[in-house]
């Protein structure tokens, strides 16, 4: 079904460009696609979450407990937390190999300091051999069936 579903959707001019995203060329969703890249993002409201130079935040979520702290002179926060590069470098694999584009190696290994073959080399090898992934360049690349795999091929990192 899925397979039928993926022809149909294909047929209708959208592409795939996540495991569970589709869209006409040019108009994928831009603030997913800078999530799932490791990029910054803005807090806006209540409930939002953001992301800045490695630190994830959340504000908190009801609109009254969010309106009271800010009238008492406090940051809305429901909770922060400081990434370390390891686990930012973690986040790019989990998210990148949900995408089409796949996973910047580069910019892993400039996170780990040059050390992405000694931490995930086993890894790498491991997902390509299961034909989850091929490498393209500096890329590490879903095949469609990687794709159909994405949590399992980001477990290998962890």
């Amino acid at each position: 079904m899925e397979e039928r579903a993926l022809e149909l959707i294909q047929a209708a001019g959208l592409k795939r460009y996540e495991v569970s995203n589709f869209a006409r060329p040019g108009r994928e969703c831009r603030h997913n696609q800078a999530t799932w890249r490791g990029a910054d993002y803005l807090a806006l409201g209540p409930g939002a979450h953001g992301h800045l130079q490695g630190a994830r935040w959340a504000w908190l979520a009801g609109a009254g407990a969010y309106a009271r702290a800010v009238e008492q002179g406090r940051e809305p926060q429901a909770f922060r937390e400081e990434l370390t590069p390891q686990s930012r470098g973690l986040e790019l694999f989990m998210l990148g190999l949900r995408t089409t584009e796949g996973v910047d190696l580069s910019a892993v290994d400039r996170l780990v300091s040059g050390g992405l073959k000694r931490k995930w080399g086993r890894a790498l090898a491991e997902i390509q051999a299961k034909g989850w992934a091929r490498l393209k360049g500096n890329r590490l690349i879903p095949t469609p069936r990687g794709l159909a795999m994405a949590d399992a091929a980001a477990a290998l990192f962890a």
